[in-house]
């Protein structure tokens, strides 16, 4: 028989620098939410955070994430995998 496996999802939460406003951290969820095995980016503009719920394993999403922050102008702070 065979199964067909589905990839795991897994959960990224950065929180950015406290000097990037809503504009930035919007656009940099808008941006994250464009790439391949990204389900979903979700801004919290009140705690600077932006929520990222991926599918796993996923070659270099970290490196596309971080290239979208910067072209956003965010800085990441920390980061957080669940």
């Amino acid at each position: 028989m065979n199964r067909t496996e589905r990839p795991e999802l897994a959960m990224l939460k950065l929180s950015v620098r406290d000097n990037s406003d809503a504009a930035y951290l919007e656009r940099a969820a808008e941006q994250i939410r464009r790439l391949s095995s990204v389900v979903r980016a979700r801004a919290d503009i009140r705690l600077g955070q932006i929520e990222i719920v991926f599918q796993h394993p996923a070659e270099g999403l970290l490196r596309q994430i971080h290239a979208a922050l910067q072209s956003a102008h965010c800085e990441i702070v920390a980061g957080k995998i669940v």
